[in-house]
């Protein structure tokens, strides 16, 4: 085993038998691939190269194939025929690397006699470089000239390599080689936890019961394996890929018997946490929030594997009536069937791409749109039809498109490329990056509508499926002007409300102690002047706009953030304005304005600090002002769908 001295860590496999020396995977670059075979010429003290098999054909796998002229190349059949996208990948691979590598060279000097600087930027360097010359030169992609469908095993007399296709999964041509003389299985792609995370949820289609299969079939081999060898970084021992096999079959099992109660998919990911043992992967890097969309992306993927494809239906309808009418049977089974068809952004994604490669801007730009019209949150959306735009020719929706991406993600390097490129062209032609901002400003004049700004909230939260699913919360929180001791909120949506503290209950209508202010009378009613500051504590709690309707009250800077405003009345006659932040989309204030003992009371919140809580985004922080100034209170825990009964808020027949 080869390991590449590089950020990737590429792994190459090599093995010496009777009838010539195997190599599995040849790495992503000529120039590294001229490297390893040195290395292995020198530690076998030959050179009979016989075959060369590719766990699948991505570039940092099966690029160095050339290297081998003599070798035989191996590989599933979904693999052939990729030749001329491998070309065309090596182009724009050149020409990153070639930008990077000026980069890292400008790093350098500017690192002058700071070594450690140094030893951060050398490795890298040198992994680029060696792309542009591998690629700088006669590059040419060389594809298996021997191809199976499910198994195949080669025999080299004192050592056979036994192929399983382990199905659709990081790619559609992942295969996976037991090597039983030397007790070694080789992963590929598919089982990484350094650096990466599992990658088996690559693919829009995942042949998930294959897995399972292979797996089984594997770990049933008498001959066995007691090492996993990954394409890259460190290899897994038997246990832990046995770890893992359990985390597919138990999620896959999961979301079938979820798919037959009819749950949701927000439902679904309520159900099934990440096990507490895969969290090993914190130890070795990965963050908590990686951690958690890395299960939360596996669920989902693993559950679009048993709805519709929406996809089949867009190519078909586009194909007799243009994307326009496509698009407008997708929008009516969304309002209507959703949780039927395959609506991912990821499959809709990559459809998109498709009719780019085949020469459709038109469509591609149709279905992006689309796509921000589900996910307006995303910052991925943004990017690809920023890029559709580019490849229609038209810059300025390219360059608004790759802004707004920017204002979602500032940390997406593709559309700050992109807008740098889209700005030197602009300029070159004589159009002013100053025009270009210009006109992309005046597109976004338009019709802003309540509607809208509801939408982008709900998708920044996590989603009004997920948000819908929410009816009961139960909020502690520390209120620094009344003691460390948390306050407990109790609602139920749209109107019912208790704090169990003081024996404060509000049924929407009317508000009581129901032991009476000292805890210690019988019940009470609260004057009826109050029962308006118990619905503005729930707005402020949970946005009163998911439950009542809203009015679009325009545009305003507060403290340096433009804030689209939505105005809510509240059924006892509170007003309530939420502050949208116009590139978060989340809410960083809302204030209510009603008449209390004669006098107009305007209590706010600023919130911050959103945390996830079953996969909605809430504040967990938030500022309000008391007699003492401003203060920040916290929210030390939030629980969410408990059972509220009508009991709990029922106003005591003695007081009707």
């Amino acid at each position: 085993m080869l390991t590449e001295d590089s950020p990737m860590e590429n792994i190459i496999v090599a093995v010496a038998t009777k009838k010539g020396i195997v190599v599995i995977d040849s790495t992503g670059s000529p120039a590294t691939a001229a490297l390893f075979r040195k290395a292995i010429e020198k530690e076998f003290a030959r050179n009979d190269f016989k075959y060369v098999i590719n766990t699948h054909p991505h570039w940092d796998h099966a690029w160095g194939n050339q290297v081998f002229p003599e070798a035989i190349v191996i590989g599933h059949e979904n693999s052939l025929g990729q030749t001329a996208r491998q070309a065309r990948s090596a182009e724009n691979m050149l020409r990153r690397a070639r930008e990077r590598v000026a980069s890292l060279q400008q790093g350098l000097q500017k690192a002058g006699n700071d070594a450690d600087q140094k030893v951060k930027l050398l490795p890298e360097l040198a992994f680029q470089e060696r792309i542009v010359r591998g690629l700088s030169a006669a590059f040419s992609p060389v594809p298996p000239a021997i191809s199976f469908s499910d198994t195949m095993t080669l025999d080299m007399g004192d050592v056979s390599f036994k192929m399983y296709f382990f199905g659709r999964a990081h790619s559609g041509s992942d295969i996976f080689i037991h090597i039983p003389a030397e007790k070694i299985l080789v992963t590929g792609d598919i089982f990484l936890d350094v650096g990466w995370l599992p990658l088996f949820s690559g693919m829009e289609t995942l042949d998930i019961p294959k897995w399972c299969d292979v797996l089984d079939r594997l770990f049933g081999e008498a001959d066995g394996f007691s090492t996993v060898i990954p394409g890259h970084r460190k290899p897994w021992s038997r246990e832990k890929l046995k770890m893992w096999k359990e985390y597919i079959e138990n999620l896959w099992k999961g979301v079938n018997a979820a798919k037959k109660e009819k749950l949701t998919l927000a439902q679904v990911l309520e159900r099934f946490p990440l096990e507490e043992r895969y969290h090993y992967l914190k130890e070795l890097g990965h963050s908590d929030q990686e951690i958690r969309e890395f299960h939360e992306r596996n669920v989902e993927a693993f559950w679009r594997q048993l709805l519709v494809p929406i996809t089949p239906l867009i190519e078909q309808a586009t194909a007799k009536d243009g994307i326009a009418a496509a698009i407008e049977k997708c929008r009516v089974l969304w309002r209507s069937q959703r949780d039927e068809y395959d609506f991912s952004e990821r499959s809709l994604n990559q459809l998109g791409y498709r009719f780019l490669s085949q020469d459709k801007p038109s469509a591609a730009i149709g279905l992006f749109a689309f796509i921000v019209e589900l996910y307006p949150a995303s910052a991925n959306a943004y990017d690809s039809l920023g890029e559709a735009y580019m490849v229609a020719g038209d810059k300025e929706l390219a360059v608004r498109n790759y802004e707004k991406s920017l204002e979602l993600n500032a940390g997406n390097q593709n559309a700050k490329d992109m807008l740098k490129r889209l700005r030197q062209a602009g300029a070159a032609a004589g159009l002013s990056t100053q025009q270009e901002e210009t006109s992309s400003s005046n597109r976004e004049q338009g019709a802003i509508t309540a509607e809208m700004i509801v939408a982008k909230c709900a998708a920044a939260m996590g989603g009004m499926e997920k948000i819908s699913l929410i009816k009961t919360m139960r909020v502690n929180e520390i209120f620094p002007d009344h003691g460390e001791r948390p306050m407990i909120f109790e609602m139920k949506r749209p109107n019912w409300f208790r704090n169990p503290r003081i024996n404060l209950v509000f049924d929407g209508k009317r508000a009581c102690f129901l032991k009476g202010p000292d805890s210690k009378s019988g019940p009470e009613l609260v004057d009826e002047d109050e029962w308006k500051d118990f619905e503005v504590d729930m707005a402020f709690h949970f946005p009163a706009f998911f439950d009542y309707p809203a009015t679009f009250a325009g545009v305003e800077l507060i403290d340096g953030r433009d804030a689209a405003k939505l105005s809510v009345s509240l059924p006892l006659g509170a007003v309530m304005t939420y502050y949208i932040d116009s590139k978060s989309f989340l809410i960083f204030r809302a204030a209510a304005k009603f008449v209390l003992g004669g006098k107009e009371r305007t209590p706010y919140r600023d919130f911050f600090d959103y945390r996830q809580v079953n996969g909605v985004l809430l504040p967990h922080g938030f500022s309000y002002g008391s007699r003492t100034g401003q203060m920040k209170g916290r929210v030390k825990s939030i629980e969410t769908n408990f059972d509220f009964p009508e009991a709990w808020v029922k106003i005591p027949e003695i007081l009707n």
